[in-house]
């Protein structure tokens, strides 16, 4: 199983620039454009999760695979153009991926905070950019460190742990 996490980069400047209903519609264009891209397994359940923010569920056979995919969405979604009553939107998303692996025996709602967690690892390296960790076994969320990265974020990570990430 695995769990993608999609914040849309700086939304608040969409309303502030536009207006809500304009907002409205690219949130509304964005899951649209989610859901019939083709780039996500059949059996997959995308979500709106809140305000700009998108959570898929979706059945994998590796991290590496659904990293590809995030990063798919990831490009799609930045070279969509959303228009709407004389404006036209683009948007970056910052994506946050958490693959279980079979084993992991740990809580029923850590795998939505290690998605959760690497979104915002995303966004604290700069936006635009997917980051993806794998559960195989229980995990303190205020120290998540290399062994819990897939190895692409691992090598970009600093020698000491990713604590308590905020954001």
């Amino acid at each position: 199983l695995c769990i993608i996490m999609i914040d849309l980069d700086h939304f608040k400047q969409i309303n502030d620039r536009t207006n809500h209903l304009v907002g409205s519609h690219v949130i509304s264009d964005v899951g649209k454009l989610i859901r019939l891209s083709g780039i996500l397994p059949v059996k997959t359940c995308p979500a709106r999760y809140g305000g700009d923010e998108y959570i898929i569920a979706s059945m994998a056979n590796s991290a590496e695979e659904m990293v590809e995919k995030a990063e798919q969405l990831r490009v799609l979604l930045g070279s969509a153009l959303f228009t709407k009553d004389n404006y036209s939107v683009r948007v970056t998303a910052s994506i946050g991926v958490a693959w279980i692996d079979p084993n992991f025996d740990g809580k029923q709602e850590d795998p939505i905070k290690a998605a959760d967690v690497m979104l915002y690892r995303a966004k604290n390296l700069g936006r635009n950019q997917v980051s993806a960790m794998i559960l195989r076994y229980p995990i303190d969320f205020d120290h998540v460190g290399r062994p819990h990265l897939i190895e692409r974020d691992a090598v970009m990570m600093p020698a000491t742990p990713l604590t308590k990430v905020s954001g």
